[in-house]
């Protein structure tokens, strides 16, 4: 009887003791698959990872060509702007020549006027089209309607404006429609050169009507003997 106890005791120690090993074998399969995973999701981390940083990296290169265009269209506004600026300094300057030859010619003149005689003739019908400086067929068939006065003057002074809403620097618009203006007399006219002024008056003598802003006033100075 007790050895039958025994072997029954025995037994059972055995069963509990297989039942703990399979209990333990599937502990350490639930753990491994569970590492399985985890390294799954790691490598997956890690591809992402990489994805994030090269993503990182473009962004960084796009910016930094953005950044780069803009400093250089930045310093390209600023060296037009400084040039702009260089041009109406010397456009200024040149005025204020000009007004200083007229008054001395304005002074000459008055110092004459017990010899000769001066006639002036202002002529303002030569007009431009919104921010141009380039002549008409019409207006050139104008000044050359002229040819006979602009040769027998003494002094033909070409005086450029603009109006207000036009775009661009005012001063050299307004100087380049006087110039075009001086050029068609001497090329094509046959003007001497030493005889006309030019000048550009922005649009500091402003009209009420807009579209006679854009304009070329002539000067023309005629001395005659007494």
């Amino acid at each position: 009887m007790l050895r039958a106890d025994y072997y029954r005791a025995l037994e059972e120690q055995r069963k509990t003791s297989e039942a703990e090993k399979t209990a333990l074998r599937e502990r350490i399969i639930n753990v491994q698959s569970e590492l399985a995973r985890e390294e799954g999701r790691k490598i997956q981390t890690e591809d992402e990872l990489v994805v994030l940083r090269k993503d990182l990296s473009e962004t960084r290169m796009r910016l930094d060509s953005i950044l780069q265009k803009s400093e250089e269209e930045s310093k390209g506004a600023r060296t037009e702007l400084e040039q702009s600026l260089l041009a109406v300094e010397r456009l200024q300057k040149e005025l204020e020549t000009t007004r200083s030859e007229l008054s001395a010619r304005a002074a000459e003149i008055n110092d004459l006027k017990s010899v000769r005689e001066t006639t002036v003739v202002l002529i303002r019908n030569i007009s431009f089209s919104i921010n141009s400086a380039v002549l008409t067929s019409l207006q050139k068939k104008r000044l050359s309607s002229l040819k006979d006065l602009f040769n027998s003057a003494d002094h033909v002074s070409i005086v450029g404006h603009a109006e207000r809403r036009e775009r661009g620097n005012l001063w050299l618009l307004s100087s380049q429609r006087a110039s075009v203006v001086a050029k068609y007399l001497i090329t094509s006219l046959r003007i001497p050169s030493s005889k006309i002024t030019v000048v550009g008056q922005s649009a500091e003598a402003s009209a009420s009507d807009l579209s006679s802003n854009r304009r070329v006033e002539i000067i023309v100075i005629n001395k005659s003997e007494l």
